[in-house]
């Protein structure tokens, strides 16, 4: 059990400071927008999802290769988080390299479609051609099946 508890620990910290670092804008350069894309999370994951924050269309000047066309962050109720971002490269190529990044593997053995699942902590990222979704939900007290994170990421991309 204690390792449960460390495991959950490391992923709400790491998710946390995502969202921090992502907060204060350090991963955009310029021009935050209002993202005019538009998918409800209640949809895939019930409950009532609140846009905490939101911006559009971003080069963030982490992946100068990319541009994040679609961020926006979300809270319910129960003060469970998510973040859904929508990130376009300039070539397949570069979404691969990333998205081994994400998986933590070598980009030959990258897959389309990844997800990892610590407590309440849930992560799902998916790559179709130059464009990669990441889907992150950290819950407080409630885990939601990853299949509606999953269909959440499809939904986006």
């Amino acid at each position: 059990m204690s390792n449960k508890n460390t495991f959950l620990g490391i992923g709400i910290t790491v998710l946390l400071i995502v969202i921090a670092i992502v907060s204060v804008g350090l991963l955009t350069t310029r021009g935050v927008q209002t993202s005019n894309i538009s998918v409800d999370p209640s949809k895939y994951l019930g409950n009532t999802w609140v846009v905490t924050s939101s911006y559009a269309n971003n080069s963030p000047s982490s992946i100068p290769e990319a541009k994040v066309e679609y961020y926006k962050s979300f809270s319910d109720p129960q003060q469970d988080q998510l973040i859904i971002i929508k990130i376009v490269f300039n070539s397949p190529s570069n979404a691969k390299a990333y998205m081994a990044h994400i998986e933590s593997t070598n980009v030959n053995s990258v897959s389309d479609l990844y997800y990892n699942i610590l407590g309440y902590t849930d992560q799902v990222a998916l790559l179709q051609g130059n464009t990669i979704v990441e889907v992150n939900y950290v819950g407080t007290v409630n885990q939601v099946p990853i299949n509606a994170l999953i269909g959440l990421a499809y939904a986006v991309i």
